[in-house]
């Protein structure tokens, strides 16, 4: 093969990689608008009211305890089958943990609720800034330094987990969501 048509064939390769990578663009960009009509939008944070005698009571006892029985169930499930990462949904994890908190109202450090998450803390990461994109956590602090940043849940996630819990046999349907 000569020099001639060395060129004209690699000229022609290129061409055809070209029209591939344009079309897997095309792709994407199809999918990404698929995907951006889809999807909900993300609602807006509600704001906590600053008068405390507004503020809804914590948590009751029992919806506490039953938190920490899925906690614990989903430990006794990890150590049974000695398989921690296969059964795994790292965003309930962090609320449960979260709601055990001191029935949610308290701030825990963002180690502390990688820690609650049973997953790598890269993962945890991940999912908390989801959490928080979807408003169910808030997360405060400067960011200057990882200890200054603390997450919560939002008073939407602690009552929604409330419902879920007096479903479960905490407060045994008695529990009136705040």
């Amino acid at each position: 093969m000569n020099s001639q048509s060395a060129i004209e064939t690699a000229a022609r390769l290129l061409d055809q990689a070209r029209m591939q990578i344009s079309t897997a663009g095309d792709t994407v960009d199809h999918a990404r608008r698929l995907v951006d009509r889809d999807i909900a939008p993300i609602p807006a944070p509600v704001e906590e009211e600053q008068d405390d005698y507004l503020r809804p009571q914590l948590a009751q006892p029992d919806l506490i305890a039953t938190a920490r029985k899925l906690i614990a169930f989903r430990k006794a499930r990890d150590a049974a089958f000695h398989l921690p990462h296969l059964f795994v949904d790292p965003a309930w994890e962090i609320l449960l943990d979260l709601f055990v908190s001191d029935g949610g109202k308290t701030q825990r450090a963002v180690s502390q609720a990688c820690a609650g998450a049973a997953v790598p803390h890269t993962t945890a990461l991940r999912y908390l800034k989801a959490l928080e994109d979807h408003a169910l956590i808030e997360r405060t602090g400067s960011g200057a330094d990882r200890d200054d940043i603390h997450v919560k849940l939002s008073r939407s996630a602690r009552q929604a987990i409330e419902r879920i819990l007096s479903q479960q046999g905490g407060s045994e349907g008695r529990h009136q969501p705040a």
